[in-house]
């Protein structure tokens, strides 16, 4: 089946990178957090009939869940898809409230019981890859993750949302606003500033149905 109706979908907006981030790049991490909510929201905020944006001390993970319970109950949404702007590490995500992990997310969304309406989850977080199985099992249709540290973002985050409000399958905006050969000097310069003891990989992997898209119910 096909939604043809724009407010028959719902999207849920987090980004938080300032908490969790290193001091030395706290402003860097204060504009990627601002731009993190407000390109999807441009990109993608007429798209959808309800959009639900938790940045800053709001992007904890009590209000994420409840928010997604909310968008989810709603009568009149039919999919809800999750653009996740945050910290993580390997099966770890950290919240304005601090560090979970994704397990212990995936069981407190699973217990909403909103499987039929949890679609795309599309994740800039580190070690997104690791994330992806759990968001999978709770309920979303596929989700997305980097391999390790990924530092690719200011290329693929903008071509993913163009391409996904074009109506192209979420395993084909992935791949192609990756684009390995421009991630290159992103993941150098990243391995540069991070120094030893960091793996960057900004390659992405797609979990469950890569083949659905904005148009999909």
């Amino acid at each position: 089946m096909s939604i043809t109706n724009n407010n028959q979908r719902g999207l849920v907006i987090i980004s938080e990178l300032v908490t969790a981030g290193r001091p030395e790049f706290r402003e860097v991490y204060r504009w990627l957090q601002s731009n993190g909510a407000a390109l999807p929201r441009n990109t993608l905020g007429h798209l959808y009939g309800t959009v639900r944006t938790l940045t800053g001390a709001n992007a904890t993970t009590t209000r994420f869940v409840s928010t997604l319970r909310e968008v989810t109950s709603m009568s009149s949404i039919k999919e809800v898809d999750v653009i996740l702007h945050l910290h993580g590490g390997p099966n770890r995500l950290y919240f304005a409230n601090g560090s979970i992990r994704t397990s212990t997310l995936r069981d407190r969304i699973a217990a909403l019981g909103a499987e039929k309406r949890l679609r795309a989850l599309y994740s800039t977080a580190c070690y997104g890859s690791s994330h992806a199985d759990d968001f999978v099992s709770a309920g979303f249709t596929c989700a997305s993750g980097a391999v390790a540290v990924n530092a690719n973002s200011p290329i693929e985050f903008p071509v993913f949302l163009t391409m996904w409000a074009s109506g192209f399958k979420f395993k084909d905006c992935i791949n192609t606003a990756e684009n390995h050969l421009g991630s290159i000097p992103f993941d150098v310069a990243a391995r540069i500033a991070l120094g030893d003891g960091h793996t960057v990989n900004s390659d992405k992997r797609v979990h469950g149905n890569g083949n659905t898209t904005i148009r999909t119910t």
